[in-house]
């Protein structure tokens, strides 16, 4: 049984990261034919868009040679579609509120990790 490298673990992972990537766009191209068009107000098209970028933004985080400020730049695009999906509920503006601060100190903190 031949040990991998770090070079081999590298490789592994930027494979497994453009294959999230894919996979996360397959998924909002999905949402875009299910709900038979874009319309960002339709909590189905969103449920469908906000994971494929949370899929996609994993998928990024898995591939060593993007730099950092690309990485940081997909978690926070994420948390913009977290909360755009959040605003769009039908919920209390307090709760959507509490909502909108776990998911910019998420995001800050993951930042934190990355930089």
């Amino acid at each position: 049984m031949q040990m991998l490298t770090w070079a081999g673990k590298e490789c592994i992972m930027t494979i497994m990261g453009a294959c999230l990537v894919a996979i996360g766009l397959l998924v909002v191209i999905w949402g875009v034919i299910e709900t038979h068009g874009v319309d960002m107000t339709n909590l189905d098209f969103l449920s469908f868009f906000t994971g494929g970028i949370i899929v996609m933004v994993l998928g990024m985080c898995l591939i060593p040679a993007l730099p950092p400020v690309g990485k940081v730049a997909g978690i926070w695009l994420a948390g913009v579609a977290i909360a755009w999906y959040v605003g769009c509920m039908d919920m209390e503006l307090v709760v959507k509120l509490m909502s909108f601060v776990v998911i910019a100190g998420l995001a800050a903190w993951l930042t934190t990790k990355l930089i």
